[in-house]
């Protein structure tokens, strides 16, 4: 069973006429296991689109197709020179995290990671340099500071736009490892001692890809949590966007806990409450105390 196969059971499944699968991706279910074959264009697209989010099809797919599939093998071609190296190690980060979260998951690409053992531990990640701008510009912008605003008095600490670009030792254009850009949690909150991470979508914009989105997130925040990555000395001065609340925190072990949530006023139609019931069954979710939920906007 292949693609449009797989995507017409889906439709059955659902009673959802409108399910495709990305053409990008090739899904090959037999025998229990699900193939899941990413191209070079997709290991190197940004995480949210529908040809790089592999986390949250391969998610969805199971929630709905549980008596199919058992295991799942995700592969790529790893030998073939990459279009943008800092996609693709960024891309490489969320597999291997990926399949250290899920026991039915396996790295089919026969190439070797071990981001504990040597990667990390050269890691940091930036943080604010300059207030938020007065003016929000677009509209999950808008509706990041009227959330904030909303729910001000629900945490002890509220803020937007949390960079998290990953470098090598050092801040800079040379040491960047992951793309930094656009690389920012769009809302966090403190209260008592978790940590909430928060992705926003607009009504329009109900791609698959908001689950990629924020376990990445959220990955890199604990990481940060369990100082396997961490933010450079000077960091502790930052005070632009409630930062030194957040370090002070993470500084003195008072965060325990990370919660993510889903915040949009709807998901897309295969993102279904299974499917955030699957996405928090992992043992390693469970031993870090890492948590998502769907917050409805």
């Amino acid at each position: 069973m292949k693609n449009q196969e797989i995507a017409f059971k889906l439709r059955h499944i659902t009673q959802n006429g409108n399910i495709n699968l990305p053409e990008l991706i090739d899904f090959e279910l037999s025998d229990g296991i699900l193939k899941v074959g990413i191209s070079d264009k997709g290991v190197c697209a940004n995480m949210q689109s529908n040809e790089s989010a592999f986390e949250g099809w391969v998610l969805c797919l199971k929630a709905w197709l549980p008596d199919l599939i058992d295991k799942v093998s995700i592969s790529w071609d790893p030998t073939t020179p990459k279009s943008d190296t800092l996609h693709y190690e960024r891309f490489k980060y969320r597999v291997w995290k990926f399949i250290n979260a899920y026991d039915w998951a396996e790295n089919g690409s026969l190439f070797y990671m071990d981001y504990y053992g040597k990667n990390l531990r050269d890691w940091v990640v930036n943080y604010p340099c300059n207030e938020a701008n007065k003016e929000a510009l677009g509209e999950e912008a808008i509706l990041e500071r009227e959330y904030i605003i909303k729910h001000k008095e629900s945490y002890d600490v509220i803020d937007q736009q949390l960079p998290v670009g990953v470098f090598n030792s050092v801040i800079s254009k040379e040491s960047c490892l992951m793309p930094r850009g656009k690389s920012q949690i769009d809302i966090w909150a403190l209260r008592g001692d978790p940590l909430h991470i928060f992705e926003l979508k607009r009504s329009d914009n109900i791609m698959v890809g908001i689950i990629s989105e924020l376990m990445y997130y959220v990955n890199i925040m604990n990481d940060i949590k369990n100082r396997r990555i961490k933010y450079p000395q000077n960091a502790k001065h930052c005070k632009y966007r409630n930062f030194d609340a957040l370090y002070n925190s993470l500084d003195s072990n008072k965060i325990y806990s990370i919660k993510g949530h889903f915040l949009s006023t709807k998901l897309h139609p295969l993102i279904s409450p299974a499917v955030i019931i699957l996405i928090n069954d992992s043992y390693i979710h469970k031993m870090e105390h890492i948590e998502y939920s769907y917050i409805p906007l």
